[in-house]
């Protein structure tokens, strides 16, 4: 794999993956996330976090963090319902 490619393969073009013999998703793993979005999110969430325990003046309790990764988890809960429910909705549209 070319030096401008080896941190990050998958933006190699397929012609030159093929010649170095490393074609993304067969003899190397596709990204499993996409890092600008986790990113974000993340980013996000530590803002959360950061703005409570300023908020708090640094006396944030377990009770205060339970919360906030309950509200986190409902979110992500959210959006994979989301997913599901648009890939149900793709699934059926292929069929019909």
């Amino acid at each position: 794999m070319p030096k401008e490619y080896i941190y990050e393969p998958w933006t190699a073009p397929l012609t030159i993956q093929t010649r170095a013999k490393c074609i993304i998703g067969r003899d190397y793993p596709a990204p499993v996330v996409s890092h600008d979005s986790a990113s974000k999110e993340c980013k996000r969430k530590l803002g959360e976090a950061y703005a409570l325990n300023q908020k708090l003046n640094g006396q944030v309790s377990e009770d205060d963090l339970k919360n906030l990764r309950r509200k986190f988890e409902g979110e992500e809960n959210q959006e994979s319902g989301r997913r599901q429910k648009q890939k149900r909705l793709t699934d059926w549209l292929k069929d019909h």
